[in-house]
């Protein structure tokens, strides 16, 4: 009996198994084994360009300086303190010096004008006179008086007269610190001299005051009261 080459041996189901069992357990292995992680990727750096070299003439900015990680925060510079300025000294008050309140004061501006018309006759200089006595000028007023006076003008004498009488005295408009019975005296006299008749009886009232102040023991009134008694 011929054997047939292609009949199943006895040994063929065993070797089917055997396949199986390899195929299981190796799928059972695969399936056991845990996943890797992928790889991570570096992170590529970011390539670090230098700042280009600064000119003489290229000025920027400073940059902020990176935070310091886990030390104390840096001071802030100080402000520049605005310069103080220089201290300067308080001025000190301006003395005020009066001029002397004498007879024939000289103001500075009837100066200037006499220098600058010496040709004014008495009236002129009368009428001038006024004008700064108007304005308070008592010492141009009473220079301007005195030329005139000098001159032969009775109403200048008069004017004069009136700064220095008690009767009429104001410290507004008189070149003169206080009532001068002398003075008035003196210019009643010399306007009297020039014709004047308000001079006269200006003479008469001023008499009458010197006489009472020598009564009072006024020493001046007394010693005028003297000479005036001896004149005619």
């Amino acid at each position: 009996m011929e054997h047939d080459d292609y009949a199943p041996s006895s040994s063929r189901p065993g070797v089917w198994i055997a396949m199986l069992v390899v195929a299981l357990l190796t799928g059972v292995a695969i399936w056991l084994v845990p996943d890797e992680p992928p790889a991570e990727v570096e992170a590529i750096p970011r390539p670090q360009l230098e700042p280009p070299a600064a000119s003489g003439n290229d000025v920027r900015p400073p940059t902020e300086p990176p935070a310091d990680q886990g030390s104390k925060p840096l001071p802030a510079p100080p402000a520049a303190e605005a310069p103080e300025p220089a201290e300067m000294a308080e001025p000190a008050e301006p003395v005020v010096v009066e001029p002397p309140r004498v007879e024939g004061p000289e103001g500075s501006a009837a100066r200037a004008l006499l220098q600058a018309n010496p040709q004014w006759d008495n009236e002129t200089l009368v009428a001038e006179g006024r004008r700064f006595q108007r304005q308070g000028k008592a010492a141009d007023a009473w220079l301007l008086y005195f030329q005139a006076a000098r001159r032969g003008s009775a109403e200048a004498a008069l004017a004069l007269a009136e700064q220095a009488d008690p009767a009429y005295f104001d410290p507004a408009t008189s070149a003169l610190s206080e009532p001068d019975l002398v003075q008035a005296h003196k210019w009643y006299r010399r306007a009297q001299a020039a014709g004047s008749e308000e001079a006269d009886r200006r003479l008469q009232r001023l008499l009458e005051q010197v006489a009472r102040r020598a009564q009072e023991g006024d020493q001046v009134a007394a010693l005028l009261l003297q000479e005036w008694k001896k004149r005619p």
